[in-house]
């Protein structure tokens, strides 16, 4: 029985991933960053994940900060901040955050601050989506983590697992909000 529920958690963990590379969020990278993911380091894709999305969110707020500025002239300087968001993307395999990244330089080379404004919309949008979905990437390879730890466990039933991971898909349903 609680093979079943790992093929399946397993299958839609492929599915989700597929997706991805379907719509272009991610690309090879993103698999080249899983190869170096071993059983020492078994968290290494999600730790490195989330410091780019602690460095993201940093980069974010410092582009939305210049361009609410009414007398912002210093393009120069969005673009070192551009230039690192467009790093830090590729590393993870982010391809559509860095192509929006790149999108947005082109704006600020030309220093078209109303093309600026709709690029940090957008690059926004594809930011938020990409850590929705890593978020829900991370939260299948947990809970497959915790079905592995159990099924060699014998003393923990297959129905109490499967409470806890319907409880920890709850909860993170509940934060997304």
């Amino acid at each position: 029985m609680l093979g079943l529920g790992v093929e399946r958690l397993r299958a839609d963990m492929n599915r989700l991933l597929a997706l991805l590379f379907h719509q272009g969020v991610l690309d090879e990278q993103y698999l080249q960053l899983q190869q170096l993911q071993d059983e020492s380091s078994p968290n290494f894709v999600s730790e490195v994940v989330n410091i780019y999305f602690q460095e993201s969110e940093k980069l974010l707020r410092n582009l939305r900060f210049l361009l609410m500025d009414r007398e912002f002239s210093d393009y120069k300087k969005m673009g070192v901040h551009l230039n690192q968001f467009i790093g830090s993307s590729s590393s993870i395999g982010a391809k559509r955050v860095r192509n929006v990244c790149v999108a947005f330089r082109v704006a600020s080379e030309q220093n078209n601050r109303l093309g600026c404004l709709r690029a940090l919309e957008l690059l926004e949008h594809e930011y938020c989506y990409l850590k929705n979905k890593l978020h829900e990437l991370f939260q299948f390879r947990a809970t497959d983590r915790a079905a592995k730890t159990a099924s060699s466990c014998s003393q923990v039933p297959s129905s109490a697992l499967k409470q806890s991971a319907l409880s920890a898909a709850k909860q993170k349903r509940k934060e997304m909000r």
